[in-house]
């Protein structure tokens, strides 16, 4: 069996900040074109996607209206993981009033869940690690990660020490990456449609996987421009230079207070100004109630 792998599309009406696209509903509709262009060529059985096909689970009709016509098209099956942004909420039970729900309903694309080929891990509010899953293809929409992030994940260790000779199709991190550990294989091609800044050095691509030899290769589109072509990278610069300089200003604010005794100079005014002394004791007591900024 052939399969393409596809991930993170984030549809959306609305362009995203520091995108300089001319037309960017004509950027997103180019690309689904041709993910359905490539399952074509490559002769692929289905299309697994791994979540968020929409940026916002309440979907603009202007964008369904423009990939509805694809979808009609399209003769490969397809199957997808449900991601965060494409419920309310993490509520599955409201997939009947998405973007999403609209395909599902009308036949175009279905869900993911325990099938014999693929397993579906939908998005939860809480972190999951699969287990005791052999010989399969895992396609999950979780932060799966080969580096150490700042943030709750879930490592390719973990994965590959509970499970044997899996496939690990995973959408939700945009980050691209390929790694085989213990003899399980992990994939990951990145967001199909870049909506941030962080994202300037990703090439859009799909997975095309091989489930007899369990050989995949990336497919990078090319109606996909470089990341500089297609974001402000200038005014990015500009930005975060000055979110320094702000950041700058608010550690001085804060050595400020460090380097003054606010209650030695309260009493000091109190003195020259004649103030009472229930007054300054009322005073006193407030502001020893406030954490001043450290």
């Amino acid at each position: 069996m052939k399969i393409l792998f596809t991930t993170d599309w984030h549809l959306n009406s609305q362009k995203p900040a520091l995108r300089i696209d001319e037309d960017y509903i004509t950027t997103q509709v180019k690309k689904v074109k041709e993910v359905f262009d490539i399952a074509k060529e490559e002769k692929v059985d289905m299309i697994l996607h791994g979540g968020d096909m929409f940026d916002k689970a309440k979907t603009p009709h202007l964008i369904i209206n423009q990939i509805t016509p694809l979808f009609k098209e399209n003769n490969t099956i397809f199957y997808i993981t449900l991601g965060s942004h494409d419920v309310v909420g993490y509520n599955l039970n409201e997939l009947d009033y998405t973007g999403l729900g609209n395909f599902i309903r009308n036949g175009h694309i279905k869900i993911l869940n325990e099938e014999s080929f693929a397993h579906g891990i939908h998005c939860k509010t809480s972190l999951q690690i699969p287990q005791g899953y052999e010989n399969t293809i895992l396609v999950m929409h979780e932060t799966v990660s080969p580096i150490p992030q700042p943030f709750d994940y879930v490592s390719l260790e973990q994965i590959a020490n509970l499970n044997k000779n899996v496939t690990v199709f995973s959408g939700h991190l945009h980050k691209q990456f390929y790694e085989e550990i213990k003899g399980s294989r992990f994939y990951n091609p990145g967001p199909l449609v870049r909506t941030d800044i962080g994202e300037i050095l990703i090439k859009p691509a799909v997975v095309i996987y091989d489930t007899v030899s369990q050989v995949g290769k990336f497919r990078y589109l090319t109606s996909a421009k470089d990341g500089k072509e297609v974001f402000a990278y200038t005014k990015a610069a500009e930005i975060k230079q000055k979110e320094q300089e702000f950041q700058n200003f608010i550690d001085s604010i804060h050595q400020s207070f460090q380097d003054v005794d606010i209650e030695k100079t309260l009493l000091k005014l109190a003195k020259e100004k004649n103030i009472e002394q229930s007054v300054i004791d009322r005073c006193l007591i407030l502001l020893r109630s406030v954490e001043c900024p450290t």
